[in-house]
């Protein structure tokens, strides 16, 4: 009977434990990108689930995650709601759960991937102006041009491979390994840990100005072995060997014995309110997500209509293809076309902003896929005004209720490009061409 009670027992933490995650990902299918770094993450997942804290408050990041996401529904926080309410059940079911587990499954959604897409932009502009100084002190003569470095006829693109931004999610991502494989064996407090993801940050940072600076004073290029061989030589010497040093020197704490014992009842309470708030997030992010932005376009020059999707609308002359896409809430992710053409397969080359008359600062770039082509220009638009920054239209958002259209123009050919930029500074395409359902 003692046999059976206990087996009883794992399979109501077996359940609580999978039956959110099933629902997750059977409600929102297409939230966690598989590519490779997805993978690499539930892979060695396993590794960061280790023994810590036994009266860790998962079950407050619960109710926590739970209420701000009813309040501002979002699929992060819904996400997160679920992994908190996992690791919770795990730690009673097995004996304690230390917090780096939750930031490990952090790491495997798309919202890192998302916000360093999103930040990539200035990265990459900063990035390129502290390497043309440092390489103007060593002598070499150089101008940088938006995320393009300059030497007489020679140019060097700091796309977003160089910006690092696959170097930081790595970085991150074996530095919490590595620091999941030490607090195996010694205890680290909160604010060494934090202190330990601080300085992995600087390394990575300095890791790759040292990586640019290199590959443009040896005019290293992207056909050279040597582009990929320097990078990845840099990333184990300069940033995985010395954050495991530092994790090894600044932690010197002997762990003590593990007498954590796993609950024999199953709290079910705590499943029951968990159950309930889950479901209510659920409810409320689905809701949220039907319940989109619709518009329609109104055509006044004959132009090619077509509603992608009732938030997305493409306007298409033959030369210049259009997008105007619908507002979001100020705390969600947009359509942002740093994701949306990456995901159609274009790569970002020369990133720049661009004044433009009667329209003010606008983004633009250049795009390639294979032997194509393109160069697009995007800005966030509202009935009252224009702006290029994305922190922006969020902050004017929320002071005073703008809703903010994004336009993305695209053309083959950036003088075709700027001329109908040009052609649209003196109208307001928001107000002149949207109206609401």
């Amino acid at each position: 009977m003692k046999s059976l009670s206990i087996s009883i027992s794992d399979w109501k933490y077996l359940i609580a434990i999978v039956l959110p995650a099933i629902c997750f990902i059977g409600l929102f299918p297409n939230f966690l990108e598989r590519d490779t770094f997805f993978w690499i993450c539930i892979v060695t997942i396993p590794i960061s689930i280790i023994k810590g804290n036994r009266n860790f408050p998962f079950f407050t990041l619960v109710i926590s995650f739970g209420l701000i996401t009813i309040l501002f529904p979002t699929v992060i926080g819904t996400y997160l709601t679920v992994c908190c309410a996992i690791l919770f059940f795990l730690q009673l079911w097995k004996g304690g759960i230390h917090i780096i587990g939750l930031i490990h499954l952090f790491l495997a959604s798309p919202f890192f991937i998302y916000t360093s897409t999103l930040v990539s932009f200035p990265i990459r502009i900063w990035l390129t102006q502290v390497v043309s100084f440092l390489l103007g002190i060593s002598g070499i003569e150089n101008k940088a041009n938006g995320n393009i470095i300059e030497m007489g006829d020679l140019t060097f693109l700091v796309d977003s491979a160089c910006a690092g931004l696959h170097l930081l999610s790595y970085g991150i991502l074996f530095g919490t390994i590595i620091l999941a494989l030490h607090i195996r064996s010694k205890n680290m407090s909160g604010w060494k840990m934090i202190n330990l993801y601080l300085l992995l940050v600087l390394l990575i940072i300095w890791g790759n100005i040292v990586r640019i600076y290199l590959l443009v004073a040896l005019d290293i290029r992207e056909d050279n072995w040597m582009h990929y061989g320097l990078g990845l030589a840099i990333f184990v010497f300069q940033v995985l060997l010395p954050f495991y040093f530092l994790v090894e020197r600044f932690n010197n704490n002997q762990s003590s014995e593990n007498s954590f014992q796993a609950s024999v009842k199953f709290p079910a309470l705590h499943s029951i309110v968990s159950s309930l708030l889950i479901l209510l997030v659920f409810l409320r992010t689905n809701i949220y997500l039907e319940a989109k932005q619709n518009f329609q376009l109104v055509n006044k020059e004959n132009i090619g209509i077509e509603m992608v999707r009732d938030d997305v609308a493409k306007m298409y002359d033959g030369k210049v293809l259009t997008y105007i896409k619908s507002p979001v809430a100020p705390y969600r992710a947009n359509h942002n076309p740093m994701i949306c053409w990456s995901g159609s397969g274009f790569a970002f080359g020369h990133v720049f902003k661009e004044y433009i008359l009667g329209i003010g600062e606008v983004n633009m770039a250049k795009l390639s896929k294979g032997k194509d082509r393109m160069y697009t220009a995007w800005w966030f638009e509202s009935a009252q005004g224009r702006t290029a920054n994305q922190w922006s239209w969020r902050w004017r958002n929320i002071q005073n209720g703008e809703r903010f259209y994004l336009v993305n123009v695209t053309s083959n050919s950036q003088d075709i490009l700027i001329e109908q930029l040009k052609k649209m500074r003196d109208s307001k395409v928001i107000s002149n061409l949207i109206t609401s359902r």
